[in-house]
Formats: C-alpha cells, sequence, structure tokens
C-alpha cells in the first residue's frame, strides 16, 4: 500500500501526456448547424467563394477538402469554427504541394484561421482533417472570409499562423530539445499576435507555452502563461478557454504540492463546464480534481470525483477518457489496498482499449504489472513490466522508467532474486535523483522527494536482505547511506536556501514580495468555497498570476554558481562528526521491516527491528496511552506500552548506549513516540533516566549545525499569556463584550504568565525582553527583531492544520484593549520570514511538533519551520499538555539552562528526571510530551 502511494503522482503525470493539448480540446456541446451557402459541384467536390459558409461534422478518420480560388498578389481569409473536434488546416496546390498548414494549440473548440498571402492565380484544395484519429465526434463550420488586396497586417497574421503552427508541430515531437525550440517558436508568434492586437490568438499562444512548460517541468513558467491566456479569456467572454486554462492551472499546482489551490482551480472549472452543459469538459475536470484529492490523501473524496469523471466520459463518448479515469481509479485501489477492486477497474481499461491496443500501450501495462503484483501473480506481473518498461524507454520517458524499475524491484525480490532486484531499483533510484536534482524550486524538491522516498526504501530494504546473507561485505553500511540520501532533504534545501538569503544571493525584496503574496493567497484559500465572492476569486487569479511571475524570478537566483547542493553525510563522515559520548541511532520502515542503526565514532551496527505493522501498532498504542491525561487517583503510567515500544525500537542497541548522548533519526510511525518515554530493555529504566536524548531530521543536518550560533545581543524574548477573548478581564471594562459567532475562542494560559515571569526573572541583568497581554502580538512577532536574541520562548496555543502545514499557527494576542479584533495567527509562513541566530526555540505550546507527516522530512511542523530559518535547536510538544505542569516544566528547565548554564538537553533531561520523580506527575502524559530537535 505504501508503495502504491508513492507513485500516486504517477497518474497525475500520465493526465498530462494524454491531457487536451488545446483551450477547447473538452468543448464540444451540441450537432454542428446545417450546411449553409455551398456552391457544389458534387457531394466530394465543394467550392467555396468568398462570404460562403459550409457547416458539417467530422470524425477522427474523416477528411473535408474544399476548392478554393486564390488571386495573385490578394490574401484569401478562412476560419474553421472548431465545435467538438480538433482539426488540422491544409492548402494545397494542383500537385499536392501544400502551400499553407495551420493548427494551433486551440484543441476542438474556438477558431483555426487560414491567412494566404497568393503570389499566384490558381485554384487550391482546402483540406480539413482530424488531429487525433480516434477523435470523438465533433463538427465545424469553414468561413471564406474574404479575397482582399494585401496588406500589412495580413503578412504579419500569416506569419503568426505560421510561427505557431510550427510550434505546435516541433512540440508534438516530444524531446527536451523539441519543446525547448517550439517555446522559442511559440513566443515569436506571440509577438507577431501582439502586433496586431488580437487577445484571443494571444491566449491560445499562452495555452501553447504553458503547456510546453508543463511538460518541461518549468511549472512556474507554465502557471504565469495559464494564468495570462485565463485573463485574457476572461476579458473576451470565452468560457472555454476560461474552463481549461483553470484546469491546466490545477495540474501545475498540484505537480508541486500546492493541492489546495489546485482543488480551487478545478472546481471553477467544473462550475464553467456545468453552465456551458459540456460533458467532455466535466470529465477531464472531474478527473483532475480526483487527482489533486488523491494526492491530497482525500482519498474518499478523490473516488467520487473520479466516478463524476467516468460518468461524464460516458456521455461524451470519450473513450481516451475513460481510459485515463479507469487508470487513476486502479491507482487509487491498490494505494487503499483494495487490490480486488483494483482488478476490476483494470480489466474494464482493457475492455476500453480493445485486444488490438494494449500490448502497444505502456500505462495499461504499467497498472497491469502493479495489479498482479499485488496479487502476487509474479510471472504476470513481471511480463507486464517488462513490456512497459521497453515502452517507455522508446518513448524516452525516464520517470516512468524509473517508477517501471521500482515495481520490477519488487517482483523480483519477491521471488528472491535479491541481486536482479538490487540492480533495478539502482538504477531507478539514480534515474529519480537526476530528475530532482533538476527540479529549480525548492518546495517541488520537497513535493518530489515525498513521492519518490519508497524507491529508496525499497533499496534499504534490498541492501538488508543481502546483509543478511553476507554480513563482512559492507551492505549495511551502503544501507544506511541510501536511507539518509531520503531523509529531510526538503529540509536541506530549505537550509540551502536561506544560505543564498543571508549571502544576499537572493533578492531580499522578492523573497519579501514572494511572502506577502502566499499569505494572500492562503488567506482567501481558508475561507469556504461557498463564502468565496466574486472579488475574492478574482483577486486570487491576480495573486497567482503575480506569485508565478515572483517564483520565476526566485528560481532564476538560485540557479548561480553559488547554490551547491547540500551533499548527504556517508557513514565514514558521520564517524568522524561524532565524539566517543554521542551516538546515533536512527531508523528506516523498508517494505515490511523497521531497519535501525546504531552508530558511534568506533562501529555501526544493523538489526532488523520487527515489523512495519507492528512497528505501527505499538507506536499507536505507546502515543495513545502517553498523550491521554490520566484521570484522577489513576495509577497507571503506561508501563506495559513503554516497555513494548522499548524493546521494538531498542533491542540489543540498549546494552550499548549506557551514558551516551544520543542524537536519534526517527521515521514514519516511530516520529510521534517520545524516546524518553521507551524502556531500555537492558536496563529496564527509562530512556531518559540514564541518558540525553536528541532528535535529528537526518545525520546530513550535522554538516550545517556544527557551525555556533552567531553571538546575539540579548538573551531571551519571551511571548506569553495573549489576549484571545473580547471579554478578557485585561480590556478595558467599558470595552468588554461577548464573543460574536464569527470570532474565534480559546481560553486564557493562566499559568503561561507565571512562566512568562518566573522565566525572565532568571536572567541576569533584565535581559530579557517579555511580551505578555496584548504586546504579545503578531505586531510584535516582527517588531522586536528576535534575530538578536540567544533564547526565543513562546508560551501561547497553538493551531495545527494536519493536512495542511502552511495553515498551522502559534496563536497571539487576537484582540487590542479595545476588544478590536486583530490577527493574532503566526503561520509557518511568517516564521519562513525570519533569520535566527538563536541557540535554541521553545514552544511551549500544544502540539506544536505534530504537523502532516512528509515522508523522509517527518512532521512539517511549526517546529521545521525555525528550525529551517537559523535555530540551532527547537524545544517542541508532540501533544495537548496541561497548562500548570507545563509552566512548572519551563521554570525547571530555565533554572538549569540559565543558572546552572547546562546544555539544554541535559537541562531538559534534569527537568524531566525531576517531574518523573515526583508521584504527581510520573505518569509520561506529564514529562515525555517535550523534545529538542538539533544537536550537542
Amino acid at each position: 500500500m505504501r508503495a502504491a502511494k508513492a507513485l500516486t503522482i504517477c497518474i497525475a503525470l500520465t493526465a498530462l501526456l494524454w491531457a487536451p493539448r488545446g483551450i477547447g480540446a473538452d468543448s464540444f456541446s451540441g450537432s454542428p448547424a446545417a450546411e449553409t451557402g455551398l456552391n457544389r459541384g458534387s457531394a466530394d467536390s465543394i467550392t467555396l467563394d468568398p462570404g460562403s459558409s459550409v457547416s458539417r461534422k467530422l470524425n477522427g478518420a474523416g477528411k473535408h477538402e474544399y476548392r478554393v480560388n486564390s488571386v495573385a498578389g490578394k490574401t484569401a481569409r478562412f476560419v474553421v469554427e472548431q465545435n467538438g473536434i480538433d482539426v488540422m488546416v491544409a492548402l494545397k496546390t494542383a500537385d499536392g504541394r501544400v502551400v499553407k498548414k495551420t493548427d494551433r494549440p486551440s484543441g476542438a473548440f474556438g477558431p483555426e484561421t487560414v491567412t494566404y498571402n497568393a503570389a499566384d492565380t490558381e485554384t487550391l484544395t482546402l483540406e480539413i482533417t482530424a488531429f487525433i484519429p480516434d477523435a470523438v465526434d465533433g463538427g465545424y463550420e469553414i468561413r471564406y472570409l474574404s479575397l482582399s488586396e494585401t496588406t500589412g497586417p495580413d503578412l504579419i497574421r500569416s506569419n503568426a499562423e505560421d510561427l505557431t503552427s510550427a510550434a505546435e508541430e516541433t512540440r508534438g515531437k516530444g524531446t527536451r530539445e523539441s519543446r525547448l525550440l517550439a517555446i522559442e517558436q511559440f513566443e515569436k508568434g506571440l509577438g507577431e499576435w501582439e502586433r496586431l492586437g488580437d487577445t484571443f490568438e494571444q491566449a491560445v499562444v499562452l495555452y501553447g507555452i504553458g503547456f510546453t512548460n508543463y511538460n518541461l517541468s518549468n511549472h512556474h513558467s507554465a502557471a504565469l502563461a495559464y494564468s495570462k491566456a485565463l485573463k485574457m479569456h476572461s476579458a473576451n467572454g470565452f468560457p472555454f478557454g476560461r474552463a481549461v486554462n483553470h484546469s491546466a492551472l490545477g495540474a501545475v499546482q498540484y505537480s508541486i504540492g500546492e493541492y489546495d489551490l489546485a482543488i480551487h482551480n478545478y472546481s471553477r472549472a467544473i462550475a464553467i463546464y456545468r453552465e456551458l452543459g459540456n460533458a467532455r469538459g466535466l470529465g477531464i475536470a472531474f478527473h483532475g480534481l480526483g487527482t489533486a484529492q488523491m494526492l491530497r490523501e482525500l482519498y474518499g473524496d478523490a473516488s467520487e470525483s473520479f466516478e463524476q469523471s467516468r460518468i461524464w466520459r460516458d456521455r461524451a463518448n470519450d473513450n481516451s477518457g475513460r481510459i485515463l479515469t479507469g487508470l487513476s481509479l486502479v491507482n487509487l485501489k491498490l494505494l487503499t489496498a483494495d487490490t480486488a477492486a483494483a482488478e476490476a477497474e483494470i480489466i474494464k481499461v482493457s475492455s476500453y482499449l480493445g485486444p488490438n491496443r494494449v500490448d502497444s500501450n505502456p500505462e495499461y501495462q504499467y497498472y497491469l504489472g502493479r495489479v498482479h503484483l499485488s496479487l502476487k501473480r509474479y510471472a504476470d506481473a513481471e511480463r507486464s513490466l517488462s513490456a512497459a518498461l521497453q515502452l517507455f524507454e522508446r518513448a524516452g520517458n525516464r520517470l516512468r522508467r524509473a517508477q517501471t524499475l521500482f515495481e520490477l524491484s519488487r517482483v523480483s525480490f519477491a521471488q528472491d532474486r535479491i541481486e536482479k532486484s538490487l540492480t533495478e531499483i539502482r538504477t531507478a533510484a539514480s534515474k529519480i535523483e537526476e530528475l530532482r536534482s533538476a527540479t529549480p524550486n525548492y518546495r517541488s524538491r520537497i513535493g518530489f522527494t515525498e513521492i519518490v522516498k519508497p524507491f529508496f526504501d525499497q533499496h534499504v530494504r534490498v541492501l538488508a536482505a543481502l546483509h543478511d546473507r553476507d554480513a563482512e561485505s559492507g551492505y549495511d553500511l551502503v544501507a544506511f547511506e541510501i536511507a539518509e540520501q531520503a531523509r529531510a532533504r526538503g529540509l536541506l534545501d530549505r537550509l540551502e536556501r536561506r544560505s543564498l538569503i543571508r549571502r544576499q544571493v537572493l533578492d531580499p525584496v522578492l523573497l519579501e514580495r514572494e511572502n506577502v503574496l502566499r499569505d494572500r493567497i492562503a488567506r482567501i484559500l481558508e475561507l469556504a468555497p461557498a463564502k468565496r465572492s466574486a472579488e475574492d476569486l478574482a483577486e486570487l487569479q491576480e495573486l497567482g498570476t503575480e506569485f508565478a511571475e515572483v517564483e520565476i524570478a526566485v528560481n532564476s537566483q538560485l540557479d548561480v554558481p553559488e547554490s551547491k547542493q547540500i551533499q548527504t553525510m556517508s557513514v565514514e563522515e558521520l564517524r568522524k562528526t561524532l565524539t566517543p559520548d554521542v551516538a546515533v541511532i536512527a531508523y528506516a520502515f523498508a517494505g515490511d521491516t523497521v531497519i535501525s542503526w546504531l552508530v558511534t565514532s568506533g562501529s555501526v551496527s544493523m538489526r532488523r527491528a520487527g515489523s512495519v505493522s507492528d512497528a505501527r501498532t505499538l507506536s499507536e498504542k505507546a502515543f495513545g496511552c502517553f498523550s491521554a491525561a490520566p484521570a484522577r487517583g489513576s495509577r497507571t503510567d503506561c508501563r506495559a506500552e513503554s516497555v513494548a515500544i522499548g524493546k521494538m525500537m531498542l533491542g540489543d542497541f540498549g546494552r550499548w548506549i549506557a551514558d551516551k548522548k544520543l542524537l536519534v533519526i526517527k521515521h514514519d510511525a516511530f516520529e510521534s513516540v517520545p524516546m524518553a518515554a521507551l524502556v531500555n530493555p537492558a536496563t529496564g529504566k527509562y530512556l531518559i533516566e540514564t541518558n540525553e536524548v536528541l532528535k535529528l531530521p537526518s545525520a546530513s543536518i550535522l554538516s550545517v549545525l556544527k557551525t555556533p550560533a552567531a553571538s546575539t545581543a540579548k538573551t531571551l524574548a519571551v511571548f506569553a499569556d495573549p489576549v484571545y477573548s473580547p471579554d478578557d478581564s485585561r480590556i478595558a471594562p467599558a470595552a468588554r463584550r461577548t464573543p460574536s459567532d464569527r470570532e474565534r475562542f480559546l481560553r486564557r494560559l493562566f499559568a503561561s504568565r507565571i512562566e512568562a515571569q518566573r522565566i525572565s526573572d532568571l536572567v541576569p541583568g533584565g535581559d530579557a525582553v517579555v511580551n505578555m497581554d496584548f504586546s504579545a502580538s503578531r505586531e510584535n512577532f516582527f517588531g522586536v527583531n528576535l534575530s538578536n536574541f540567544r533564547l526565543i520562548h513562546f508560551a501561547a496555543h497553538a493551531l495545527i492544520d494536519p493536512t495542511n502545514p502552511d495553515a498551522s499557527s502559534i496563536m497571539l494576542s487576537e484582540f487590542d484593549g479595545s476588544a478590536t479584533s486583530m490577527s493574532g495567527a503566526v503561520r509557518y509562513n511568517d516564521i519562513q520570514r525570519l533569520d535566527l541566530n538563536a541557540e535554541l526555540v521553545v514552544l511551549s505550546a500544544c502540539q506544536s511538533g505534530i504537523g502532516r507527516q512528509v515522508r523522509g522530512e517527518g512532521f512539517a511542523s511549526l517546529a521545521q519551520g525555525f528550525f529551517s530559518v537559523g535555530a540551532k535547536k527547537v524545544m517542541f510538544s508532540r501533544w495537548e499538555v496541561d497548562d500548570k505542569v507545563t509552566a512548572e516544566t519551563m521554570v525547571r528547565f530555565y533554572r538549569k539552562l540559565i543558572s546552572e548554564k547546562l546544555p539544554p538537553s541535559t537541562a531538559a533531561r534534569q527537568a524531566q528526571v525531576s517531574l518523573l520523580s515526583d508521584p504527581r506527575w510520573r505518569h509520561p502524559y506529564y514529562w515525555a510530551a517535550f523534545t529538542i530537535q538539533g544537536s550537542y
């Protein structure tokens, strides 16, 4: 199931390959009009005269020819109004020579224009054929507009048509080189249409530029082109163009992990297509919506959207669309481990393809192979996947080749052909890494790493099996290094980006504009769709265009010699980094097995910790017990859960870690388990009683953290006891009021005030800035200049969005002294504005270390946000913590940290042990919630 999840994006990329190429490709909504204005010679010989028109039906295999007369020195102008079928138009001489050919990315709806500047007087044949041989039946109307003396604009228009058609033909060759050349040709054509002031044709060309950039993974360039086209079609009143560009923007956005924006744009497309009664467009838009929902892990919603897509594909008789939606449903069923349903869906897809096409369709063979693998039909799986691999290689599809090799490695592993499995996964992983490195935008790379994380897990799984057979060949060391390649790569990218900002390689003004735009987009998307006004939607469109422009500029600055991707750390490099009193424990969920390593300055050991299913069960039980406040008088202390999870996570390693400082790199379900609460099977004690413990996102982070924090002017900044309600006693009596239904209400954290006062009293010389009450505000968050402080402390509520990390926030004061509402949310994106030199940031807030779990990155949390902007260490909580006990914990911690000058990890351990020793607080709920991430 996890492997299927990794490849969810594949179907999205399949959608790209199968998607309509033009703005009206989905737009046929009725039968063509009757034929009018004919000058018939015979049924197959129709002469068109200036001013005449013909309306006809056409299918994919059809071809219509018309006789037209040209006059030397004059320009003949024709327009073919497409109505549900994408046509190509050619003018030929009597001997068959093509003198003019037009086929722009206008799709199956809208005009194809032909402007012919004649050098000779002769009779020509105007030929109309379908772009796709098996296209759904549609129709068109051809009009011979005029025959007049050639003018300058006629020459420009003819050249614009030629450039655009040439670009479309070049793009269709499908190579990287041809696509880059196509963009140049499109842009030249765009310049000509701009000279004519023809905004409709400009929008058509912009769609072609966007589509070509999307094929090149230049996602923000694609978004910019689509946004401009959308704006032009809105101004022109062309709803089909609006709908298709909304869909195109949705595809871009889910490709870079902007799932909420993708869902918004597909929903807009669906609304427009419904108004137009366009069945084919609805089939495509619902499919895109389902893909975005699947990537957002909204599986129930995705299933409903795909079923809607299927209904509309059937109504439109869109067979290619049926195939695509069917493959998406196969993927979804595999993802949710419904193998019987996946098999039923792949059978449906085969019926759509027909017996003559199944063997030559790489997507079908790929998904058929995955279905066979899920049902343990290994020989059949290998046969189908091998066929898919050959077809993808022939097409030059590098991503699909890598994904197919990944599946073949799984097949070989299941058949105990371990060496073959290793060759396949090694090749697949190298191809994936090449593709990732070529992705310029750091947010895209984060998403890409998440998608392909199972490639590295499979690699580790295979190496562990080889280690079992030959423990002396170093497979365990290679396995650790492969696992490290998949850890926190997104965080490393952020840290590298931060380094470029500090060295002024990236323009700070541009970056601030990026943040402002992201904030404004987030505020609109936080509104329920039903509450978004027409003004909101118009603003969102404008913001999207501007944001794409800014991202293009940022990406261009990232592509500089100063930008060197931080390399992942080898085992030997790690061992040289460690002192004799420090050990690293790392975990990987590899296939169905949990692998763990213990690395010290002198040795490396690897062990199988148990099955993945057991790990998830034990982790869930342990977290559930630890995070639940015990009932009054209860004697439970979750000892059984601590013993069980400790046995799995530590095992024999427990004997070798006595008194060592532990750096722990966790993964998957283990992320939620506080190491402090494990019982070491070797000692029978909680780990915190014998060891200092720090969490690390990856070993490679150590290369960044080894640089000490820069000196700061001040010691401590505190934000505590914010004002959350308009009836708070701190508000003047005359201004107090009852909260309205629309106002958020959070309970006051009374103990945080005592916490802040007692902590600040520990700082000598009054070198602490305390922001409480109304001054614990978002305004002061930005105004205090947090880069000047060594220690930063937040004692406030945190609101966590488990699916969208950007929406999570630390909640500061929401009301001023007159009970006027103000923004108190400090979001993840606000944190990204900071440039910290802090030794430690403490988030004394509930669940500040929890967020959406990004495979390979851990929790995309508020804590991770502070870590990525320069904090050397971050202390955070795993669950909702008791207000009074949290205050007591923090006072004990800071007393050790400031008064006794102990390192943060030592101070945290001693504070936790002191709580553990108190009978009132022996339950892990009270003392195990807080964890420090960073290094010694």
